[in-house]
C-alpha cells in the first residue's frame, strides 16, 4: 500500500504474503546453527533468495538479511513438574503440549509435526497466557524471551533451535522504484553493514542471556534426541515445491 517504506520482516512469514521461495529458510532444522545461516546470507544462494521476493511481485523488495539467532521452546513450571522435572528434554515430552505459535502456517505445521498442540495467540497476550495456563509453553529467540520477561512465567528453556530468526529488510516496491540508481546503491550498502552488525551484536546478546540464566533462576534443558525432532519434521520438506526442496538440499549439502 505504501503506508510504510521499510520494515523488518521475517522470512518464515513471507509465504503468507506471496513470497514462497524465501520461506524455505524458516523450515524447521534446515540450518545446523547460526554460523551456517550467516554463511548462506553472504552467499550467492542468499542473494537468490532475496531476489525471489521481487520475482514474486508481492509488493516488496528484500534488501538484505538480518542474521539473528535460533528460536527455541520454553515451558511453565506446572508443565515441568508434570514431566517429572527432567534434566534434559526429549521428543516424547512434546506430545500434547499447548505451544503458542505465531499465526503462520509454517509454525503451526512445525508444532503439529512435533506432536504438540499449536496455539496461535497474539504476541501481546503471551505473557498472561503462560501465566494463566492457557498455553503450556511457547517458542522464541532467547533474547526476545528475556526482553519480554517470559522467563518469569516460563523459566525452563529448551534449546531445540527448531528454526532461525531469518530477518529480512523489506522495502515497499513503490518506494524502491521511486529511488535513483545511486540511492538504491546507498541502501544496498547500508543493508550489508546492517547484516554484519546484527550478526555480531546478536551473538553477544545471546551469550549474555545464557550467562544470566543461573542468576535469574532459569533452567536450560538440552535436547537429548534431536535426530527424532528432525525426522518428525522431515515430511514438511516433501510438501514443498521442487524449487524449495532444491534449496533445502543446497543448504544442508553446504552448496551455497
Amino acid at each position: 500500500m505504501g503506508t510504510l517504506d521499510i520494515f523488518r520482516g521475517n522470512a518464515s512469514s513471507l509465504p503468507n504474503y506471496g513470497a514462497e521461495v524465501i520461506g524455505a529458510t524458516g523450515l524447521p532444522y534446515v540450518f545446523k546453527d547460526m554460523a551456517q545461516f550467516q554463511e548462506v546470507a553472504v552467499s550467492p544462494l542468499g542473494d537468490e533468495l532475496l531476489q525471489s521476493v521481487a520475482d514474486a511481485d508481492c509488493g516488496y523488495i528484500a534488501l538484505g538479511w538480518l542474521v539473528e539467532g535460533p528460536r527455541s521452546l520454553f515451558i511453565t513450571p506446572d508443565v515441568y513438574k508434570k514431566l517429572g522435572e527432567p534434566d534434559s528434554f526429549s521428543f516424547d515430552m512434546m506430545s500434547g503440549l499447548k505451544i503458542r505459535v505465531p499465526e503462520t502456517d509454517l509454525m503451526v505445521n512445525t508444532m503439529k509435526a512435533l506432536n504438540a498442540s499449536a496455539t496461535p495467540i497474539a504476541y501481546a497476550e503471551l505473557y498472561t497466557s503462560l501465566q494463566s495456563g492457557v498455553v503450556d509453553g511457547a517458542e522464541n529467540g532467547v533474547t526476545s524471551y528475556m526482553d519480554n520477561s517470559f522467563n518469569e512465567v516460563a523459566p525452563y528453556f529448551i534449546t531445540d533451535a527448531h528454526t532461525f530468526g531469518c530477518g529480512v529488510i523489506l522495502v515497499s516496491a513503490d518506494t524502491w522504484n521511486s529511488l535513483s540508481e545511486e540511492e538504491q546503491g546507498w541502501m544496498k550498502e547500508a543493508a550489508l553493514v546492517a547484516r554484519e552488525t546484527c550478526y555480531e551484536y546478536n551473538q553477544k546478546q545471546e551469550q549474555a542471556c545464557f550467562d544470566s540464566f543461573e542468576e535469574k533462576g532459569i533452567k536450560r534443558l538440552e535436547v537429548s534426541d534431536i535426530e527424532k525432532w528432525q525426522e518428525a519434521c522431515a515430511p514438511l520438506y516433501a510438501e514443498q515445491s521442487e524449487q524449495i526442496q532444491n534449496i533445502i538440499t543446497r543448504i544442508q549439502g553446504n552448496d551455497y
